[in-house]
């Protein structure tokens, strides 16, 4: 089958590389000219890729999203007019908020998953990455229950192992989950200019469980089972197995680039104040980040 990337960055390379063999991959990003581009990694996985604009007129059947959260509406929407009528589309990035926006978008006979990646990759240069995680990939329907499609097939039998989550329910417990881990590391990261193993430190520590206890307050309000000592344990969980990786929120903001502080702290500050629930920790933590260039 064809699946398209729209959003070749790290992850989104990562994703082009562990697709199966079957699979013919191509990239689309808005400097895409129809050139072949070559993709590798550290592990010695190796990938010809046709580079496409994003509205490059070859029809679309199946998507996979990486672009960053506050671009993924307009990288969509570009993309939109390509779509076949039956066309799976999914999102994979970090936040809340664009998902209901694209789904109105879409027909009633396009499929929109969405999903979450706790997968580590840095780009080294064009087209070459390096695989910094193992993690877990989950995904599943947004709008209602529905099989597995063509696309989710594929990704079921990647290197990335995805994991189907058959409910919306359980799509929004997972993306929730994933929200409240980049919480508790990105920021801080970014600030304190660390690697993820340096919120082992206790003075860390201590700010990064807090921040975990109000984001499991907030996800318990909007209806989410979560439990905040489940939630700290999959937080040690990851800074242990990525305690080498810097974050990517640290890695744009030490590169100039936008990060997705208001993607992951937004969503938090905006249903905390919507149930009455005290966010001004949060509301402190953006405005650091906005005056360290965030």
């Amino acid at each position: 089958m064809q699946i398209d990337i729209i959003g070749p960055g790290a992850i989104g390379l990562h994703c082009a590389l562990s697709l199966p063999d079957d699979c013919l991959v191509r990239l689309r990003h808005p400097a895409g000219r129809g050139e072949q581009l070559t993709l590798s990694d550290d592990t010695g996985r190796c990938r010809d890729c046709n580079l496409l604009a994003l509205n490059d007129p070859a029809p679309i059947t199946a998507a996979i999203v990486t672009t960053k959260a506050g671009q993924v509406a307009a990288a969509v929407q570009a993309c939109l007019p390509l779509l076949s009528a039956q066309a799976e589309v999914l999102l994979l990035h970090n936040g809340l908020g664009p998902q209901d926006e694209v789904a109105g978008w879409l027909g009633p006979q396009q499929h929109l998953y969405a999903g979450i990646t706790t997968e580590g990759a840095l780009r080294l240069e064009r087209g070459r990455i390096r695989h910094t995680g193992r993690g877990q990939t989950r995904v599943g329907p947004w709008r209602e229950p529905l099989p597995p499609g063509p696309l989710i097939q594929a990704l079921r039998r990647s290197t990335l192992q995805a994991q189907w989550l058959p409910t919306p329910a359980a799509v929004r417990t997972a993306l929730w989950q994933k929200l409240i881990i980049n919480c508790a590391i990105n920021p801080l990261t970014a600030l304190h200019d660390l690697p993820n193993g340096g919120l082992a430190e206790p003075e860390l520590r201590q700010q990064w469980v807090g921040l975990v206890q109000l984001g499991v307050r907030i996800a318990v309000a909007e209806g989410m089972a979560l439990d905040a000592g489940d939630m700290i344990r999959q937080v040690e969980a990851v800074i242990r197995a990525t305690a080498r990786n810097y974050s990517s929120m640290h890695q744009d903001l030490h590169h100039g680039r936008s990060t997705e502080v208001n993607a992951i702290l937004g969503p938090l500050i905006e249903r905390g104040l919507y149930h009455g629930i005290d966010t001004d920790s949060l509301r402190a933590l953006q405005d650091r980040l906005a005056k360290a260039g965030a």
